[in-house]
């Protein structure tokens, strides 16, 4: 039987540093690397709730400060940049299956099936 060793792997990407964002003049503390439960409230376009874990005790701090919807928009963007997401779908696995609709699917056409 093998084994996946998780911390292997973690420690095979390097020392990885804290991180810091800074509102206000005031530095928040990140972690090194991106809580899996951050990205998955961020696929559910749940963004509060993303950075309430992320910030952990730090969060009624930041949201003390009334950030913008725009602030809120920069801080993801730039922590999906910051931490090596290219796009927001890598931030979690896919969900399932398609919403359902009311309309019917078109047939498959006979040409195209062997």
């Amino acid at each position: 039987m093998g084994v996946i060793d998780l911390d292997a792997l973690r420690a095979a990407r390097g020392e990885l540093e804290d991180r810091e964002v800074i509102f206000h003049g005031q530095p928040f503390k990140l972690p090194s690397e991106m809580p899996y439960d951050v990205g998955d409230a961020w696929s559910r376009n749940d963004a509060k709730t993303g950075i309430n874990m992320l910030l952990d005790e730090q969060a009624e701090a930041f949201w003390s400060m009334r950030p913008s919807v725009n602030d809120v928009e920069a801080f993801i963007k730039a922590l999906v940049l910051e931490y090596g997401f290219e796009n927001a779908g890598e931030l979690s696995a896919s969900n399932g299956s398609s919403p359902r609709t009311l309309s019917r699917s078109r047939p498959t056409s006979r040409a195209s099936t062997a």
